[in-house]
């Protein structure tokens, strides 16, 4: 059991922080696939050796070593797609919509890449084919008012008296006396 290798056209695409993400998870999962493989010898042992185990004993080393199996397996599998989750930002819409659905074999995006890339370019084509042509708006709208520039809404600051120096200034300030 080893880790997914990254496709080369994949690996061309990236900048080397990224790689350097992907190579530090594809080292978890090599040290994964190690705690795997000596989970599998020992569930091999149990079998082999069945008739030195008690029954009881038996039954419950295989069903605890196989569920942490199963486990293992499955966060191996989850490492998979946390690398290639973080690597679809990188790709197109199109590439990433045919890749999400292709499953990891020895390597990350599957072995033939290129042909999927490919057949995400034609249909892509396909579409642009198939779509009709939305006609063009101006996006600069001119304004109505022709005869006096617009009214530039000011900022203003808030409204009633704000300090007690205006209000004095106004002579709106009740004194007491």
């Amino acid at each position: 059991l080893t880790a997914p290798a990254l496709n080369p056209e994949t690996r061309a695409i990236l900048p080397s922080s990224i790689q350097a993400k992907d190579a530090a998870y594809v080292k978890f999962q090599s040290s994964l696939s190690n705690g795997i493989v000596a989970l599998g010898r020992g569930l091999d042992i149990v079998l082999r050796e069945n008739e030195n185990f008690p029954t009881n004993c038996r039954e419950n080393l295989l069903k605890n070593l196989s569920d942490a199996g199963k486990i293992l397996v499955s966060f191996f599998h989850d490492l998979s797609f946390s690398r290639r989750k973080f690597i679809f930002p990188y790709m197109n819409k199109n590439t990433k919509d045919i890749l999400e659905q292709c499953p990891p074999t020895n390597l990350l995006f599957g072995s033939d890449l290129a042909e999927k890339v490919k057949a995400a370019k034609h249909i892509e084509s396909s579409g642009k084919d198939l779509k009709a042509s939305t006609p063009r708006s101006n996006p600069r709208t001119s304004p109505l008012n022709r005869y006096r520039p617009t009214r530039q809404m000011r900022e203003t600051g808030p409204k009633g008296n704000t300090s007690r120096f205006h209000a004095r200034r106004s002579g709106n300030l009740n004194r007491k006396t």
